[in-house]
């Protein structure tokens, strides 16, 4: 999202009080246009909460009042959900001394929302240390947790990526995801050093078992969260309001922020955000922090944040930049992984039908990927990689 179109700017005014409910601009058809937008930016339960609080305008249709009101109960459900299975692992990684740093959703909504539903949760984002992965992994399959992707040969998932997702609890609802880098895989060019963020953590909000970042380690993590791992192409408003939420929370250390992303070399990546916040939310931020950001800013990361946000998500550039993120060994490695997938793979990717057809898949995937190195040639990958 690299900029803000009217609709989705009077949603942000709503969500924060700035434009009343009973605002003779909003009509029963700008109520019906706003709704759909407000779900799936994720702020339809904080819509909810605004619009109870302020009271229910009398311009509102019935449905959409029926509709905010399921969300936010459903909101309300799911993350309680989510949070019961924390209750359970939590505990079994401390039994077994694996320290657990939550991030995300798991961290702020019960830190900074007035209610959990507030804040829609997807999953539960938990970061390890490297070692403590393979453990970690299989303490959540001892618990019925499955492993949600395919590795396109043994190994390869676990070299190029920094995280794993697994499905369980009931009814395999709940989605954990264990993560052992930020942003990328520890090897890319661009990686994050963990220590940093490991050196600020504080209990969780919630228990003592756990950990989650600071406020000024977490601004700086969904900073990057939304820009150079998805390219801002993939940024939804609940993110922004995330970051508006902690930057006006009195709990961050500015200064110790800047010197932050000078080894991070973060600086232009944590501004863009801040300004993409400030022109949703008219966030308040210190005098001259933008200025200061920028000075700090590495060109190098900042033509990859660009980058990324010209392809928009599409998922042949996705393999290609995920290339070019490594180096050496690594990236002959992930290529070859590219080309000669394993045959259980390819099967669990294209489902052929019949199985037997399944070789037919390798000529399908390698002319994808000549297209997809095209495509990626044509957005500029060279100018953004190392």
């Amino acid at each position: 999202m690299q900029t803000l179109d009217p609709s989705r700017k009077l949603l942000c005014q709503l969500v924060t009080g700035v434009v009343p409910p009973s605002d003779p601009r909003l009509q029963p058809a700008t109520w019906e246009h706003l709704y759909p937008i407000a779900q799936r930016e994720g702020l339809a339960p904080l819509l909810y909460w605004q619009l109870q609080k302020s009271g229910w305008p009398a311009s509102l249709p019935e449905t959409i009042c029926s509709s905010l009101t399921e969300m936010y109960y459903a909101s309300i459900a799911h993350n309680t959900l989510l949070f019961s299975e924390l209750e359970k692992i939590i505990p079994i990684f401390k039994a077994h001394h694996i320290p657990t740093v939550l991030l995300k959703g798991a961290s702020l909504a019960p830190a900074l929302y007035p209610g959990r539903g507030l804040r829609p949760m997807v999953d539960v984002d938990c970061l390890l240390l490297r070692s403590d992965y393979p453990l970690a992994l299989q303490l959540l399959k001892d618990l019925g947790y499955q492993v949600k992707a395919f590795d396109q040969v043994p190994g390869l998932h676990d070299m190029s990526d920094y995280h794993t997702g697994l499905s369980g609890g009931p009814g395999q609802r709940v989605i954990c995801e264990l993560h052992w880098g930020l942003v990328s895989t520890p090897l890319a060019w661009y990686a994050a050093p963990l220590e940093w963020f490991w050196e600020h953590t504080e209990p969780w909000s919630l228990a003592g078992d756990a950990l989650q970042l600071t406020p000024t380690a977490h601004l700086v993590y969904l900073s990057a969260h939304a820009l150079l791992q998805h390219g801002g192409s993939q940024l939804i408003l609940i993110w922004l309001y995330d970051m508006h939420l902690l930057s006006i929370s009195g709990l961050v250390d500015w200064d110790q922020l800047v010197e932050s992303v000078v080894n991070l070399r973060w600086g232009g990546v944590v501004a863009q955000a801040l300004r993409q916040a400030k022109a949703a939310f008219d966030t308040a931020l210190p005098t001259g922090i933008l200025d200061r950001l920028d000075q700090v800013a590495d060109p190098a990361v900042d033509r990859l944040v660009a980058f990324k946000q010209r392809f928009g998500g599409v998922r042949l550039l996705y393999d290609w930049y995920s290339l070019m993120a490594l180096r050496g060994l690594p990236r002959l490695r992930y290529a070859l992984g590219m080309i000669f997938p394993s045959p259980a793979y390819l099967c669990w990717r294209y489902t052929p039908r019949p199985t037997l057809l399944w070789p037919f898949y390798y000529p399908y995937r390698l002319l994808r990927m000549v297209f997809g190195g095209i495509l990626a040639l044509k957005h500029g990958i060279l100018r953004a990689v190392r």
